[in-house]
């Protein structure tokens, strides 16, 4: 597959942390999470620890920190494990580091 085409990457939580609950699945398919990616060497690089925080400083970007952790929390709400606990930690890193610059 080339690089030329597009991907949608689940950036903060992927539809592996939510596999097989419908609800979940349809509540991580919005903007706060997801990006378009290139095939291949693009989305490979997305999925990795450091694309990932570049994936959220673009999301803090385009769609707020505020909207994003708000997103989070309701998922937490739903969720059985603590993925969206840790994502939260995580976006809000991202955050103190953007806010430190």
């Amino acid at each position: 597959m080339s690089d030329n085409g597009m991907d949608m990457h689940e950036a903060i939580i992927t539809r592996g942390d939510v596999s097989g609950n419908k609800k979940l699945g349809k509540m991580i398919m919005v903007s706060e999470n997801c990006v378009i990616v290139h095939h291949g060497k693009c989305h490979e690089k997305a999925a990795t620890k450091e694309g990932q925080r570049k994936v959220i400083k673009h999301l803090i970007y385009w769609e707020g920190y505020a909207a994003i952790y708000h997103w989070l929390q309701c998922l937490a709400e739903e969720m059985k494990g603590n993925q969206a606990d840790t994502a939260l930690e995580l976006v809000s890193e991202v955050w103190n580091e953007l806010s430190s610059v």
